[in-house]
């Protein structure tokens, strides 16, 4: 069966972590799904965070519109343009995580792809198994020891 980059590439863009399946990677699921997951925690806390900020900048200007009041999270002795101030912060690293989990998501395809290139590569260096590297000992004519290193090839 012929091992094809292609389909592993085709696989991690399908589905996260299939192409190291294809490629027989089994040790790198635990880091991908991980990495996905660690994003995925950061995302949602921190989408719940700016949720809350948006909350207390809603309460803050008319505090009958929002029905659960002020927000746990939040300070209540914060000001309006401290408020908006945050809650550009936390814009801006919900922004960053976005395109963090995205190169994730890139590294995932195309480690896949330099794995299947490679898959061929391992195969050809099998074939140089049976070539080690020895100590070797000899000796002169005069009786003298020499020690060095041989390369023994066994075929």
């Amino acid at each position: 069966m012929e091992h094809s980059p292609f389909k592993a590439a085709y696989y991690s863009a399908i589905f996260p972590g299939l192409g190291q399946i294809y490629n027989r990677k089994y040790w790198k699921l635990p880091l991908i799904y991980g990495g996905f997951a660690a994003a995925g925690y950061y995302l949602n806390f921190t989408f719940k965070l700016m949720d809350d900020y948006s909350n207390a900048i809603i309460y803050f200007e008319n505090p009958e519109e929002l029905l659960g009041g002020w927000p746990e999270s939040i300070p209540t002795n914060s000001s309006k343009e401290v408020l908006s101030r945050n809650r550009e912060r936390i814009l801006k690293r919900l922004e960053l995580t976005i395109i963090l989990t995205s190169l994730w998501y890139v590294v995932n395809i195309l480690d896949a792809t330099v794995d299947g290139h490679l898959n061929d590569f391992e195969k050809e260096m099998d074939a140089f198994s049976s070539i080690q590297m020895a100590p070797s000992f000899s000796y002169l004519p005069n009786g003298q020891l020499v020690v060095g290193y041989g390369l023994v090839y066994r075929f």
